[in-house]
């Protein structure tokens, strides 16, 4: 379900029915243990540098170029 916000049309905030919050309850588990497992293959300190690097592509996305 969509609601926008207010007289900004370019704004809306999505908010799930019941049964996209079941969906969204039985996918998130499976995708968290899919990423666990696709992390493996990097040590420790690759991971850390690799959510670093994650979360700097996160921030940059959100602004303006």
């Amino acid at each position: 379900m969509r609601l926008w916000a207010g007289t900004d049309k370019r704004r809306s905030m999505l908010k799930l029915t019941q049964t996209g919050l079941s969906v969204y309850a039985e996918l998130v588990p499976i995708s968290y243990d899919y990423e666990q497992a696709l992390l493996t293959c990097f040590s420790d300190a690759e991971r850390e540098q690799f959510s670093e690097l994650i979360d700097r592509l996160y921030e940059h996305a959100g602004k303006p170029t």
